[in-house]
């Protein structure tokens, strides 16, 4: 049986640039078709004005695409086979280009004196991870040219119920990782696509997004962290400290590493304590400038990151749940929490609903940062990856050096006062234990001279709150 998802919602986006003035137009029901099986079907309506003739010009290698001009239909046909299998050799000995999984078809309509205008259709045979029995505040996203679906009516794991009229992406980067946000039936949907190297190969694309549930006046109900990532990180686990613990923070791409790339993937997200939803890392490993991330919404146009200080109407959890590109910075009302009148029970012992880990895991409390300790001195290798190896004296981890957003202003900052090696030196973990208005972390530094009595470590130290720092996740 043959599986077939359309994008249900009609995109009548117009592919002219036509003026009240214009004789012509080609409109498309769709922008995107997902197949789910090889050699499947799908048909896409459209609507012509003023035109003699409407052809596929463009098809993805293996395709089949027809148009039937007096149904208004565009017909769409699967390859079977994919790559080397689909590789053929002629009598002449020559070989077939090898079919592809998903493509960009060009349909073009021309007036009878021979002018043109195109449409891009986008087509795939795409598989599909459905996660709607699986509600939670993020999710990992392990399959590229996949589409995913999230039920979009559930605030995390164990909240109310509400009733969106739209999604969208409220940031993501890398660009254009996640498309074509849906919502069907109150289940969302999002494509993750593949990417391509320099020589335009396939690669998996590696990132994190939020997506968001709007409801008829534009308004954000809820958000959900999107973390897109190969290497499943509840399958890289340690027990340490009491508990089974993630090797990665939450939202990085790598555990550790050497190389500027390796070191900048390890980070992951920064977050303020209490909040479900996350903030975007440096651009460069070294924070040079404190320069952010670039990061991008649906449109794929880029958007940023919002700083505002804490007030009655902005220091509020509804504020911040329904704003989350804005960065609450604190004050010496709010004792520097981004809320203005603290909660310390946003995150906890149990898991909360604005917890920010995936389904099954939670921050870790602080009784595991307290039981941990520094394992060695620090030598060259060490300091090659920006970070310390901590132990519970049986079990250790790697944690990096990510810095954090400031409390006071929310820029990144994570740099020494060595001008000729000025390089990462610090890091900061939230607990998901608070106490009054601020909350207890994790924090250390290193001395860039390599020796273990200018380093510092505290296992668990009150911070203020609207602080933006790593968060590592512990199994419940």
């Amino acid at each position: 049986m043959r599986n077939l998802f359309l994008l249900c919602a009609v995109m009548a986006a117009t592919l002219a640039s036509c003026d009240k003035d214009e004789e012509y137009s080609l409109l498309l029901n769709e922008r995107v078709v997902f197949i789910e099986e090889p050699g499947g079907q799908a048909t896409v309506g459209y609507t012509a004005y003023g035109l003699a003739s409407v052809a596929a010009t463009t098809i993805p290698q293996g395709w089949t695409i027809t148009v039937n001009t007096g149904e208004q239909r565009i017909y769409i046909t699967a390859p079977t086979l994919f790559g080397e299998d689909s590789v053929t050799t002629g009598e002449d000995g020559e070989t077939s280009e090898p079919n592809v999984k998903y493509g960009t078809a060009s349909i073009t309509g021309r007036t009878a004196d021979n002018t043109s205008i195109s449409a891009t259709l986008y087509l795939s045979v795409a598989d599909q991870v459905d996660f709607s029995n699986e509600p939670a505040n993020s999710y990992i996203l392990t399959k590229s040219n996949t589409r995913y679906c999230i039920d979009a009516t559930r605030k995390g794991e164990n909240g109310e119920t509400i009733t969106p009229a739209s999604v969208a992406i409220l940031w993501q980067t890398p660009y254009k990782m996640l498309e074509y946000p849906r919502l069907i039936d109150g289940k969302a949907y999002v494509f993750f696509t593949t990417g391509e190297d320099d020589d335009d190969n396939p690669v998996f694309n590696s990132g994190n997004a939020v997506l968001g549930a709007f409801n008829a006046a534009g308004e954000l109900l809820w958000s959900w962290h999107l973390w897109c990532t190969e290497s499943d990180p509840r399958n890289e686990t340690v027990e340490l400290g009491g508990e089974t613990v993630m090797k990665r923070n939450l939202g990085a791409l790598a555990i550790s590493g050497t190389s500027e790339e390796e070191i900048l993937n390890s980070y992951g997200l920064y977050y303020q304590w209490g909040r479900k939803d996350p903030f975007p890392g440096p651009t460069y490993y070294n924070m040079a400038e404190s320069a952010e991330t670039p990061v991008y919404d649906s449109e794929n146009n880029r958007v940023y990151i919002t700083y505002i200080a804490a007030n009655t109407e902005t220091g509020t959890q509804t504020y911040a749940a329904t704003h989350v590109r804005n960065f609450i910075s604190g004050v010496e009302g709010s004792h520097y929490n981004w809320l203005y009148t603290a909660d310390p029970t946003l995150w906890g012992e149990t898991k909360t609903l604005n917890d920010p880990c995936p389904r099954g895991w939670k921050v870790a409390p602080k009784s595991f940062y307290a039981s941990l300790q520094i394992k060695d001195v620090i030598s060259p290798e060490l300091e090659k990856n920006y970070g310390f190896t901590l132990t519970d004296g049986v079990n250790e981890a790697f944690f990096p050096g990510a810095g954090r957003r400031s409390f006071y202003t929310g820029a990144l900052t994570n740099m020494n006062e060595n001008e000729e090696r000025p390089t990462p030196w610090i890091g900061y973990y939230w607990s998901s234990t608070a106490e009054g208005t601020s909350a207890y972390a994790m924090d250390f530094s290193f001395d860039i001279n390599g020796t273990r009595a200018g380093s510092s470590f505290h296992g668990a130290a009150l911070q203020y709150a609207a602080g933006g720092m790593q968060i590592r996740c512990v199994k419940e």
